[in-house]
């Protein structure tokens, strides 16, 4: 199994309903925004920088971001791009 479908599996297995990845160019920007749900991502290759509610943190292949509901977070891919699943509850 590739590490992309085993990141898909941990979370629906974790009980996140929605599972989904996506595939990011490189230093693409998220500006500060919120979910309505707790959710996960899970780096499956790249990395990204990550500010949560003011504590950034950088993540590479294999690490796990945890976001509580309505947590404020902002984004910047890093500079060889990266491909993320993500799982909401």
């Amino acid at each position: 199994m590739d590490a992309k479908a085993a990141a898909i599996k941990r979370l629906r297995k974790e009980g996140y309903t929605r599972v989904f990845s996506w595939k990011d160019r490189p230093n693409k920007v998220y500006r500060t925004h919120f979910h309505l749900k707790e959710s996960k991502i899970i780096v499956v290759d790249g990395s990204i920088r990550i500010n949560i509610e003011g504590k950034a943190g950088r993540y590479s292949k294999g690490d796990k971001i945890w976001f509580a509901k309505r947590a404020r977070h902002s984004a910047v891919v890093g500079r060889k791009g990266g491909t993320f699943v993500e799982g909401w509850r």
